[in-house]
Protein backbone atom coordinates (compact mmCIF):
# COMPACT_ATOMS: atom_id res chain seq x y z
CA UNK A 1 0.00 0.00 0.00
CA UNK A 2 1.26 3.45 -0.95
CA UNK A 3 2.31 5.78 1.86
CA UNK A 4 0.12 8.88 2.23
CA UNK A 5 1.40 12.41 2.70
CA UNK A 6 -0.32 12.49 6.08
CA UNK A 7 1.65 9.40 7.17
CA UNK A 8 4.87 11.03 5.99
CA UNK A 9 3.94 14.26 7.83
CA UNK A 10 3.47 12.21 11.02
CA UNK A 11 6.85 10.47 10.54
CA UNK A 12 8.56 13.84 10.05
CA UNK A 13 6.88 15.33 13.13
CA UNK A 14 8.26 12.46 15.25
CA UNK A 15 11.70 12.29 13.63
CA UNK A 16 14.74 12.58 15.89
CA UNK A 17 17.27 11.19 13.41
CA UNK A 18 19.63 14.19 13.40
CA UNK A 19 20.67 17.10 15.65
CA UNK A 20 18.36 19.56 13.87
CA UNK A 21 15.40 18.03 15.71
CA UNK A 22 16.72 19.28 19.06
CA UNK A 23 16.18 22.99 18.44
CA UNK A 24 13.19 23.11 16.13
CA UNK A 25 9.94 24.83 16.97
CA UNK A 26 8.09 22.95 14.23
CA UNK A 27 8.97 20.48 11.55
CA UNK A 28 8.37 21.77 8.02
CA UNK A 29 7.14 18.72 6.09
CA UNK A 30 5.82 20.59 3.06
CA UNK A 31 2.61 22.04 1.79
CA UNK A 32 0.55 22.13 -1.35
CA UNK A 33 -1.49 20.14 -3.78
CA UNK A 34 -1.07 16.39 -3.15
CA UNK A 35 -1.72 15.75 -6.86
CA UNK A 36 0.72 18.46 -7.96
CA UNK A 37 2.40 17.96 -11.31
CA UNK A 38 5.24 20.19 -10.07
CA UNK A 39 7.17 19.85 -6.82
CA UNK A 40 9.44 22.69 -5.78
CA UNK A 41 12.29 21.61 -3.50
CA UNK A 42 14.29 24.10 -1.44
CA UNK A 43 17.16 23.45 0.94
CA UNK A 44 15.80 24.00 4.44
CA UNK A 45 13.42 26.01 6.58
CA UNK A 46 14.32 29.47 7.85
CA UNK A 47 13.20 31.17 11.05
CA UNK A 48 9.70 32.02 9.79
CA UNK A 49 9.21 28.56 8.39
CA UNK A 50 10.29 27.06 11.71
CA UNK A 51 7.61 29.18 13.41
CA UNK A 52 4.83 28.49 10.88
CA UNK A 53 5.65 24.88 9.99
CA UNK A 54 5.30 25.74 6.28
CA UNK A 55 8.03 26.21 3.64
CA UNK A 56 8.81 29.48 1.89
CA UNK A 57 6.80 31.77 4.17
CA UNK A 58 9.62 34.25 4.85
CA UNK A 59 10.95 37.02 2.62
CA UNK A 60 12.36 34.56 0.06
CA UNK A 61 8.92 32.92 -0.03
CA UNK A 62 7.22 36.23 -0.75
CA UNK A 63 9.65 36.80 -3.62
CA UNK A 64 9.03 33.25 -4.86
CA UNK A 65 5.27 33.92 -4.81
CA UNK A 66 5.74 36.99 -7.03
CA UNK A 67 8.02 35.07 -9.40
CA UNK A 68 5.54 32.20 -9.68
CA UNK A 69 2.68 34.62 -10.30
CA UNK A 70 4.67 36.34 -13.06
CA UNK A 71 5.28 32.92 -14.64
CA UNK A 72 1.58 32.06 -14.53
CA UNK A 73 2.02 29.39 -11.86
CA UNK A 74 -0.35 29.39 -8.89
CA UNK A 75 1.33 28.37 -5.66
CA UNK A 76 -1.62 26.07 -4.90
CA UNK A 77 -0.77 24.08 -8.05
CA UNK A 78 2.57 23.05 -6.51
CA UNK A 79 3.74 20.95 -3.65
CA UNK A 80 6.62 22.72 -1.88
CA UNK A 81 9.15 20.88 0.28
CA UNK A 82 12.76 21.12 1.46
CA UNK A 83 15.59 18.61 1.51
CA UNK A 84 15.68 18.94 5.32
CA UNK A 85 12.54 19.31 7.39
CA UNK A 86 13.97 21.21 10.40
CA UNK A 87 15.70 24.58 10.49
CA UNK A 88 19.51 24.50 10.45
CA UNK A 89 20.98 26.87 13.08
CA UNK A 90 21.33 30.39 11.71
CA UNK A 91 19.72 29.29 8.43
CA UNK A 92 23.02 27.63 7.48
CA UNK A 93 23.32 25.24 4.56
CA UNK A 94 22.18 21.80 5.77
CA UNK A 95 25.00 19.46 6.75
CA UNK A 96 25.45 16.04 5.09
CA UNK A 97 24.29 14.11 8.19
CA UNK A 98 21.01 16.06 8.32
CA UNK A 99 20.49 15.68 4.57
CA UNK A 100 21.07 11.93 4.87
CA UNK A 101 18.69 11.65 7.82
CA UNK A 102 15.92 13.45 5.90
CA UNK A 103 16.53 11.58 2.64
CA UNK A 104 13.86 8.88 3.25
CA UNK A 105 11.24 11.54 3.98
CA UNK A 106 11.89 13.38 0.72
CA UNK A 107 12.08 10.16 -1.28
CA UNK A 108 8.72 9.05 0.19
CA UNK A 109 7.14 12.42 -0.60
CA UNK A 110 8.31 12.30 -4.22
CA UNK A 111 7.16 8.70 -4.59
CA UNK A 112 3.73 9.57 -3.18
CA UNK A 113 3.20 12.74 -5.21
CA UNK A 114 4.91 11.46 -8.38
CA UNK A 115 5.33 14.87 -10.06
CA UNK A 116 6.01 15.34 -13.75
CA UNK A 117 8.60 18.03 -12.96
CA UNK A 118 10.79 18.87 -9.97
CA UNK A 119 12.11 22.40 -9.55
CA UNK A 120 15.26 22.34 -7.42
CA UNK A 121 15.69 25.79 -5.85
CA UNK A 122 19.37 26.37 -5.10
CA UNK A 123 22.60 24.44 -5.16
CA UNK A 124 21.94 22.09 -2.17
CA UNK A 125 18.61 20.96 -3.65
CA UNK A 126 20.09 20.48 -7.12
CA UNK A 127 23.04 18.56 -5.63
CA UNK A 128 20.61 16.30 -3.74
CA UNK A 129 19.13 15.16 -7.05
CA UNK A 130 22.48 14.98 -8.88
CA UNK A 131 24.77 13.38 -6.27
CA UNK A 132 27.30 12.06 -8.80
CA UNK A 133 27.75 15.42 -10.46
CA UNK A 134 29.59 17.98 -8.30
CA UNK A 135 27.88 21.36 -8.59
CA UNK A 136 30.31 24.21 -8.04
CA UNK A 137 27.89 26.97 -9.04
CA UNK A 138 24.11 26.72 -9.42
CA UNK A 139 24.28 29.28 -12.24
CA UNK A 140 25.99 26.62 -14.40
CA UNK A 141 22.97 24.32 -14.01
CA UNK A 142 20.04 26.68 -13.58
CA UNK A 143 17.43 26.70 -16.31
CA UNK A 144 18.57 23.40 -17.86
CA UNK A 145 16.11 20.49 -17.87
CA UNK A 146 17.81 17.36 -16.57
CA UNK A 147 16.98 13.78 -15.71
CA UNK A 148 17.90 12.28 -12.37
CA UNK A 149 19.34 8.78 -11.97
CA UNK A 150 15.81 7.69 -10.98
CA UNK A 151 14.43 9.08 -14.26
CA UNK A 152 12.68 12.12 -12.78
CA UNK A 153 12.65 15.41 -14.69
CA UNK A 154 14.63 18.05 -12.81
CA UNK A 155 14.79 21.77 -13.47
CA UNK A 156 17.31 23.58 -11.24
CA UNK A 157 16.86 27.30 -10.57
CA UNK A 158 18.66 29.82 -8.40
CA UNK A 159 17.16 29.98 -4.91
CA UNK A 160 14.84 32.98 -4.41
CA UNK A 161 16.91 34.04 -1.37
CA UNK A 162 19.78 34.84 -3.77
CA UNK A 163 17.35 37.07 -5.66
CA UNK A 164 16.86 39.12 -2.51
CA UNK A 165 20.58 39.93 -2.54
CA UNK A 166 21.10 40.42 -6.26
CA UNK A 167 18.83 41.82 -8.98
CA UNK A 168 20.78 39.82 -11.56
CA UNK A 169 20.02 36.56 -9.72
CA UNK A 170 16.38 37.56 -9.21
CA UNK A 171 16.00 38.33 -12.92
CA UNK A 172 17.64 35.05 -13.91
CA UNK A 173 15.40 33.01 -11.59
CA UNK A 174 12.35 34.87 -12.85
CA UNK A 175 13.33 34.18 -16.47
CA UNK A 176 13.90 30.47 -15.76
CA UNK A 177 10.53 30.12 -14.02
CA UNK A 178 8.82 31.59 -17.10
CA UNK A 179 9.74 28.39 -18.96
CA UNK A 180 8.11 26.06 -16.41
CA UNK A 181 4.53 26.01 -17.82
CA UNK A 182 5.86 25.16 -21.29
CA UNK A 183 8.22 22.50 -19.93
CA UNK A 184 5.40 20.89 -17.98
CA UNK A 185 3.13 20.87 -21.05
CA UNK A 186 5.90 19.30 -23.14
CA UNK A 187 6.69 16.61 -20.53
CA UNK A 188 3.02 15.69 -20.09
CA UNK A 189 2.48 15.61 -23.87
CA UNK A 190 5.51 13.31 -24.28
CA UNK A 191 4.23 11.06 -21.48
CA UNK A 192 0.83 10.75 -23.17
CA UNK A 193 2.46 9.93 -26.52
CA UNK A 194 4.67 7.23 -25.00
Amino acid sequence: MKTTLEQIRHEIANCRACPLSRNRTNTVPGVGNPQARIVLVGEGPGAREDQSGQPFTGLAGKLLDRMLLNAGIARNELFIINIVKCRPPGNATPQPDSIAACRPHLENQLETINPALIIAAGKPAAQWFLPDEPIAKITDHAGILRKTAEGRHLYPVIHPAAGRRSDAMKNLTERHLLFVPGLLAMLESNAEAA
